[in-house]
């Protein structure tokens, strides 16, 4: 995911442009991925140059999911990007008034999504997720996966475990904390009359006890953990409220796809 400034074009010469301009932004051959991308016509007045969201993905990504869900007996309809899919969820539930920085934590990677003015400004998928903290947990202690896991969200004693534990989960959090640090110090670089209002964390990880009061005391901003069910209408005889508060912080990104519109 990449923002690049353009000059304006019609529609027409901008699908003609876009190939030969996101070459030099690609890491790959440009036979090798699918490109897509948006025109955010942030151009004001008479200014001549527009914003343009550029995306693009290994073909031999997109193409192993698709045949996955096909396999299934799916229809695919449409492929996102995690950042979005995490904006759509929030913008189903809190609209994009605020300037926000959503941050989801999964099992192998952190996404991190800074919105300002309604738009995606900074996107960018870090390679560290919740899934080590577990792996080192389950060493430290000689621990099966499960118990490590439970141990983690604290629905096990600690018992002498406590001052281990605390160690590698601050090691973890902090390297967590330092991306999104990194994140914010980029966005202020470029926006610095933009402020950021607060962190939104999502995923897996996001349901380790107090990580949002961790994240808001390191950033100085104040975090939440996304639910984004909060203004679902659901059936509480046939769904357990108490099951979905729990899962809610991992369906961020499954919330935003299903809100999506699709062509069918």
């Amino acid at each position: 995911v990449k923002k690049i400034n353009l000059a304006v074009m019609t529609e027409a010469e901008l699908e003609a442009h876009i190939h030969a301009e996101a070459e030099q932004y690609i890491p790959f051959d440009i036979d090798e991925v699918y490109l897509d991308y948006q025109d955010l016509k942030s151009n004001a007045g008479s200014e001549g140059r527009t914003n343009v969201m550029l995306v693009a993905a290994k073909k031999e990504v997109v193409d192993g999911y698709l045949n996955m869900l096909q396999v299934a007996g799916l229809k695919p309809v449409v492929v996102d990007v995690d950042a979005f899919a995490l904006e759509n969820a929030y913008e189903a539930n809190f609209g994009l008034d605020q300037n926000v920085a959503l941050v989801d934590i999964g099992a192998a990677k952190t996404n991190i999504n800074i919105i300002s003015k309604g738009a995606s400004i900074l996107a960018r998928d870090v390679v560290m997720g919740s899934h080590a903290l577990t792996e080192q947990i389950q060493n430290r202690f000689s621990l099966s996966y499960e118990e490590a896991e439970n141990l983690k969200l604290g629905q096990i004693p600690v018992g002498s475990r406590q001052a281990g534990l605390e160690e590698i989960v601050v090691n973890t959090c902090s390297q967590w904390v330092g991306e999104v640090k990194r994140a914010l110090d980029f966005y202020y670089s470029n926006y610095p009359e933009e402020a950021i209002s607060s962190l939104v964390l999502s995923g897996g990880g996001a349901k380790l006890k107090g990580l949002d009061q961790y994240f808001s005391e390191e950033t100085g901003l104040p975090a939440s953990i996304f639910d984004p069910f909060a203004k679902m209408h659901f059936d509480r005889n046939r769904i357990d409220p108490g099951y979905l508060r729990t899962v809610a912080p991992e369906m961020a990104l499954a919330t935003g796809l299903a809100t999506r519109l699709a062509a069918w």
